[in-house]
């Protein structure tokens, strides 16, 4: 049981990380962003690249994959978003964004082939080991960067210039910008940050799948899953949520079916959001009419 509750906290905490990157989008610019999975995959392939082709040595590989990633998400914003998320037209920036994550797949496809690819560097070995229960290095690194992100991310909403602008730009776009907030800027940096943790859960996803651009559909079905169960506009609900279901996607693949994972864990999660549409620490919105 102990090597199952932690397989699926390791599973868990990436989901959260995208999550995070969805919600943290959603706050402050009111958009869902389904092309996530798909920035998150075409960092992947960046590194790859920067790794096969330049042969750069793969801690630059993987700084170049981040920096990628905040400059996607930021040109995406400036080119795709900006304009579509006026309040006239709520739904164009969703319909983008699916759009988004069709073209991306499709330029992967095209440029690296859809044949799935090992990645030469991984995280592998033992990091800790005790009876049954086994920590493999990747897992011991991926919580050890989710809770440098988590911590860092609270911390920057919360004592940071650009995360109270992020937070006031959240609450009242409006009044944020007569205030002297630059929405633009504010909005081109969350979407920066957001993709960036994005492309964090996808090269530590790495390590247990393949390189090929459909590797994140999943992973963003069930990070968007995560972030819905734990209420979607709420951060430690989100974190929570990914946590949850990576639990629970470990324990239905020991103890029932791996085929079964996906279907259980939605029906799971239907059946709590049945009993508590908000989510467990959502909260009702309540309007003044």
């Amino acid at each position: 049981m102990g090597q199952v509750l932690e397989t699926g906290i390791a599973m868990g905490s990436l989901y959260s990380l995208m999550a995070l990157g969805m919600v943290l989008i959603f706050r402050t610019t009111n958009v869902v962003n389904f092309a996530q999975g798909a920035m998150a995959m075409m960092s992947t392939y960046i590194a790859f690249a920067f790794l096969t082709s330049l042969h750069w040595p793969v801690w630059a590989a993987l700084i170049a994959a981040m920096a990628s990633s905040l400059a996607l998400g930021a040109l995406v914003e400036r080119v795709f978003i900006d304009h579509s998320s006026r309040p006239s037209a709520p739904i164009a920036s969703l319909i983008i964004t699916l759009g988004l994550y069709s073209v991306l797949e499709g330029v992967a496809t095209i440029i690296w082939g859809a044949n799935p690819t090992a990645f030469p560097w991984t995280l592998n070995g033992i990091f800790w080991h005790r009876g049954h229960l086994v920590v493999s290095t990747n897992d011991a690194a991926t919580f050890a960067v989710t809770l440098i992100l988590v911590v860092g991310l609270f911390a920057l909403l919360r004592w940071t210039r650009i995360g109270l602008a992020m937070r006031a730009m959240a609450q009242d776009a409006s009044t944020a910008q007569l205030m002297g907030i630059s929405l633009a800027k504010i909005s081109s940096s969350t979407w920066a940050l957001g993709s960036a943790l994005g492309a964090v859960s996808a090269l530590f996803l790495l390590p247990i799948t393949y390189l090929q651009p459909t590797m994140m559909d999943t992973a963003l079905l069930l990070a968007f899953s995560a972030a819905v169960l734990g209420g979607f506009s709420n951060l430690p609900g989100t974190l929570l949520g990914g946590l949850i279901v990576g639990v629970l996607e470990s324990l239905v693949g020991v103890y029932v079916s791996n085929q079964l994972q996906n279907t259980v864990v939605f029906a799971l999660i239907i059946v709590v959001l049945y009993l508590r549409p908000q989510g467990l620490l959502g909260r009702h919105d309540i309007k003044k009419v």
